[in-house]
Order: C-alpha cells, then sequence, then structure tokens
C-alpha cells in the first residue's frame, strides 16, 4: 500500500502532463487535473498513514530510497496543492495557446521533481530530483520572442551553477562515505570532519565545511539570493500560470534542502555564516526593489526573492520550524497573488480610465488614533500570550526569536496602516482587530504543528552559525535607515529610482538605428516628416 502511494505521489502528474503535451498542441487535457488531484490525494492518503504510526518508504526496509516523513509530508501538501491550483486555472488561461503543450509537459515535471524531492531518504534521490526540477523549469522558461530566450538563458546559467555546486558536493559525500540517509547524516559530519582540502594550494579548507557551503550555493541560486538574484526577475515574462508555480513552488526548494541537510550544514559555521550574510542582503534589497518597481509581476517576483532571504536566515540561525512555517504560508499566499494578479491590473487600468481613485490619502495620526493603537497593541499581546499558553511548543529557542520577530513585525505594520487608513466605523475596526488577533493565534498554531513535523530534522545542538537575535537586529536596523533614506527630502527619490531594479537588470535585446532617409517618395514615419 506505501508503494503504491508514493508511485502515485511522483509518477502521476509527470505522467498526464506529458500524455496531455503529445496529445494536445493547444489546450491542456481534460484528464490533466485529476492527475494531480490523484498525487494530492496520495499525498494526505500518505499522511494519515504517517499519523496513524506506520512508515511509508519504499525501498529495503534499513535504507530505504524513498520517506514520506513529517518534514517531506509538509512540502508534499504544500506542492500539491498549489499544483493542482494553478493547472485548473492554466486550463483556462491557456486554453488555445502555444504554451498549452509546454506548460503541461513543464509542471507535470516540475511538480513530479518536487515531491519526489520531498520524499527524498538518500543524498542521491535528493539529487537527482534537484536536476530534474531544473530541466523542467527550463522547459516552462522556453518560448518565442527575445526577452523570454534571454530571460531563459540567465536562468540556465544561475540554475546550472547550482546544480554543479549540489552535484558536487553529493559527489564528495559519495566518495567520502557513500550514499548517506538524510535523516541519519551525523556519520557523514564525522568522516568529513576529519578531512581537509588545499584549494589551489593557498586555503586550507576542511571538507565539511566545503561539502556545507556548495550546499548552500545551491539553495542561494535556486532561491534567487544574492549574488545570483537576477534570473526570477526575467521568468515574469512567462505566462502567470508558470510565474505562479515558479514563484511558489520552485524557490522554495532552496530552504527545504537547507533544512532537510541542516544537520550536516549546521556543523560548519562559516556555512551558516555565509548563508545569513547573503540572505539578510537579499532581504533588505529586496524589500527596497519592491517598493521602486511599479509592474505588478516585478514587484511579486522582487518580493519572493525578499521573502524566501527570511527563510534562509532562519536556517541560518537554526530554526527550522520557523523557516517551514514561512515557506508554507509563503507559497499559498505567493502563488494567489500570481494568480490574481490580471485582475488586480485590470481593476486598476479600469479605475484610472473611469477617472476613480484607487487610494485615500493619508492624515496626520491623532491623539485617538494613539489610544487606539495602545488598545489594539494590548489586546494583540493578550491573544498571543493566551497562544503562548495554549501552544508552548510552538516557540523554543531559535524559532521563537524568529517566530516572535515576524509576529512583532508584521503586528506593527498592520497597525500603523491601520492608524494612517482614513476613520472607519467602531464595528469595522473591532472586526478588523479581530481577524488580527486571529491570525496571529493562527500563526502560533501552525509553527506548532510545523514544529512537530520536522521535530526528527532539528538542528543539532552545536550549531555555531549566527545567533537569531543578532540576525533580526540586522534586519531591523538596516530597514530602519532604509525607511529614512526613503523618506529623505532630497534623496528619497533618488534611493528610489536607483533600487528599483535592483537584483533585476533590464534586458538588452537589441539596438535599433533610425532610419534616415529624405529620397521623394519613401515612407516616413509621421513624427519625421516636416510641416507642410
Amino acid at each position: 500500500m506505501e508503494h503504491l502511494l508514493l508511485t502515485v505521489l511522483v509518477l502521476a502528474p509527470v505522467t498526464v502532463g506529458a500524455v496531455s503535451a503529445l496529445t494536445n498542441r493547444t489546450c491542456i487535457g481534460r484528464f490533466v487535473p485529476w492527475g494531480f488531484a490523484a498525487s494530492l490525494a496520495a499525498a494526505a492518503g500518505s499522511a494519515l498513514v504517517l499519523l496513524a504510526g506506520h512508515p511509508v518508504t519504499a525501498g529495503p526496509a534499513s535504507t530505504p530510497w524513498l520517506n514520506f516523513d513529517g518534514l517531506g509530508a509538509t512540502l508534499s501538501l504544500v506542492v500539491g496543492i498549489i499544483g493542482l491550483t494553478v493547472v485548473v486555472y492554466a486550463r483556462r488561461n491557456l486554453l488555445g495557446s502555444t504554451e498549452a503543450a509546454r506548460f503541461a509537459l513543464g509542471a507535470g515535471v516540475v511538480v513530479s521533481g518536487t515531491q519526489l524531492l520531498a520524499v527524498s531518504a538518500r543524498l542521491s534521490v535528493l539529487v537527482a530530483a534537484w536536476v530534474l526540477t531544473t530541466a523542467a523549469v527550463l522547459v516552462l522558461l522556453g518560448g518565442e520572442g527575445a526577452r523570454r530566450r534571454l530571460s531563459r538563458r540567465r536562468a540556465a546559467a544561475v540554475l546550472l551553477a547550482g546544480d554543479v555546486a549540489l552535484v558536487a558536493a553529493a559527489g564528495a559525500v559519495v566518495v567520502s562515505v557513500g550514499d548517506p540517509q538524510l535523516d541519519r547524516l551525523a556519520p557523514t559530519v564525522a568522516a568529513l570532519g576529519e578531512r581537509s582540502t588545499e584549494i589551489l594550494g593557498l586555503v586550507s579548507l576542511g571538507a565539511l565545511d566545503l561539502v556545507a557551503l556548495c550546499i548552500i550555493a545551491a539553495a542561494l541560486a535556486r532561491a534567487s539570493q544574492l549574488p545570483f538574484s537576477n534570473w526570477l526577475g526575467g521568468t515574469v515574462n512567462a505566462p502567470t500560470s508558470t510565474s505562479a508555480l515558479l514563484h511558489a513552488g520552485v524557490v522554495n526548494a532552496g530552504g527545504f534542502v537547507v533544512v532537510r541537510s541542516l544537520d550536516l550544514v549546521g556543523a560548519s559555521s562559516v556555512a551558516l555564516w555565509v548563508l545569513g550574510a547573503c540572505a539578510v542582503a537579499t532581504v533588505v534589497l529586496g524589500a527596497a526593489s519592491v517598493l521602486g518597481r511599479t509592474d505588478a509581476k516585478g514587484s511579486l517576483a522582487a518580493s519572493t526573492s525578499a521573502q524566501m532571504g527570511f527563510m534562509l536566515v532562519a536556517c541560518a540561525v537554526a530554526a527550522p520550524a520557523a523557516a517551514m512555517t514561512h515557506l508554507v504560508g509563503h507559497a499559498l499566499y505567493k502563488s494567489a497573488r500570481f494568480l490574481g494578479v490580471g485582475a488586480v491590473v485590470h481593476a486598476g487600468v479600469t479605475r484610472r480610465r473611469l477617472g476613480i481613485g484607487g487610494h485615500h490619502g493619508s492624515r496626520v495620526p491623532t491623539v485617538s488614533d494613539a489610544r487606539l493603537v495602545l488598545r489594539a497593541a494590548v489586546a494583540v499581546a493578550a491573544v498571543g500570550a493566551t497562544a503562548l499558553v495554549a501552544w508552548p511548543a510552538a516557540l523554543t529557542g531559535a524559532d521563537a526569536t524568529m517566530v516572535g520577530g515576524a509576529l512583532a513585525a508584521t503586528t506593527a505594520v498592520a497597525l500603523w496602516h491601520w492608524v494612517r487608513a482614513p476613520q472607519r466605523p467602531p464595528v469595522v475596526a473591532v472586526a478588523g482587530l479581530a481577524v488580527l488577533s486571529g491570525a496571529v493565534a493562527g500563526y502560533l498554531a501552525a509553527a506548532s504543528v510545523v514544529k512537530d513535523a520536522v521535530s526528527g530534522t532539528a538542528a543539532p545542538v552545536t550549531v555555531a552559525g549566527p545567533p537569531a537575535a543578532l540576525a533580526l537586529a540586522a534586519l531591523a536596523t538596516v530597514a530602519l535607515l532604509g525607511a529614512v533614506a526613503f523618506t529623505h527630502p532630497t534623496y528619497g527619490a533618488r534611493v528610489r529610482s536607483a533600487v528599483a531594479g535592483l537584483g533585476h537588470p533590464p534586458l538588452r535585446i537589441a539596438r535599433v538605428r533610425p532610419v534616415r532617409s529624405t529620397a521623394p517618395g519613401e515612407f516616413q514615419p509621421a513624427e519625421l516628416r516636416s510641416p507642410a
């Protein structure tokens, strides 16, 4: 039974996608959503079997190839839900389009590869799933037009570099200790810790540090982090369904691989500090780029890089529960935002055509606003305290710092926008407060559930990475400096313009030289004709 569930989980999406691509060139087959639904049902069934206390594995009992554990179940269920939703949307969105066959095949391979990544029990299986997903992403990014070809070329360069780094790390591990089980990495850490490698005869680096740095490089490339953050912005030239699948599913694999191998990566302080520094820089610069961009999909792409940065910061400070909670929330939220971006743009265009204002003017906060904020803060604090008592396992150690920092920042931003908004009736204010308080409690409950799911993949006790408080303090300090720079009366506009395309350089297609001709009878554009 377990083998059947895992087979359907991994093979159903790619099977229906390939059949649809071969039989229908301009539409996605009616049976394709059913294949994705079967994969999601297999994930749910495997989760129920796991909750009943029975292992869900494939291969030898002692060293299985596939293992559906709590961590894999978290990613598998999220990918199944997003994959099914995106395919149902794409059936109508791509109806009659030449993109339909490419998307059916690419989406099937992406979902199957990510599901295989989620249930990988050995390092070799994880690397194979990683490379398979990269190939599927390049298929999805193909298409007509110079911009799409250049975007695909840029994505290929970055993603293949990450693949080379991960394959090199896996090769070093296999040569040293064989193909290890991902839930038993302690012997691998011990064996690698006894070896060292010289780079160009100048620097001596431990084999453990080198392998960990290669894994970090692969994760940074897939999650679009600095210095590899320039590939994700170009994917907005692809159809909306492709963008939703990439931004909500593929980029999350970078953080998942770090969490899955945290017992190995966490043993290298060099790798954790590099991961933390790159992720913090991406959070700051990505958030600034969001504020400076005016296109809807471009701002969502920059937001994805920033959100993935926060997840990797949680990994760097050994907070796997906080990282996976953020992964689940971001994947579901960002897929919905991408699928709804067309409606948002259409509504904005309609408002401009009709001359309807889309935003209310801001106003100066008053004393009554300050009292309202104080009451709201007290209420939110009370709800948060109650939630902490109800779910004490949700916040412990580094997870406590990261989740608490995220909740505090979100609450502060929500209250600030509440104060600046126009006056609303008391009923609306009370309802908004109730929703905010419920969101706080729900987030803590989700963190508790995810913590139980990843408890078997917790970070080792001897992690020597950056402290969680230091990471949050760095984020808060740079964010405060950025806010001051953005609102500066003299340099604010210049700063906003400079960061608008940060990490997403414009595509240079070709230079078109104007043709000048004054010969009689030849065509000239209207703007070049001399007045009569």
